[in-house]
């Protein structure tokens, strides 16, 4: 990581295990003033994770579920779902 640049390595899917380059961009704010502000950013979101059993009980507007392995038990997808 430097300031201008991450460097990060894919996960999942096709392209697994290849490095790619996040570059940080300007984003820019129109308002009702004759100027317009802006700011620079990774375009990159904050994501956190949680067990299923962590999960039991709680509700979530977006969530993603990964069931690339299967389920300990049958009650854990219950729980997920």
């Amino acid at each position: 990581m430097t300031n201008n640049l991450l460097q990060c390595m894919v996960t999942k899917g096709d392209h697994s295990g290849e490095i790619v380059f996040i570059p940080r961009i300007k984003l820019y704010c129109k308002s009702e003033y004759p100027f317009t502000m802006w700011r620079r950013q990774f375009p990159v979101t904050l994501a956190f994770v949680i067990t299923i059993n962590e999960a039991q009980g709680q509700t979530f507007k977006p969530i993603g579920i990964c069931l690339e392995q299967d389920a300990f038990a049958h009650g854990q997808i219950y729980v997920a779902f």
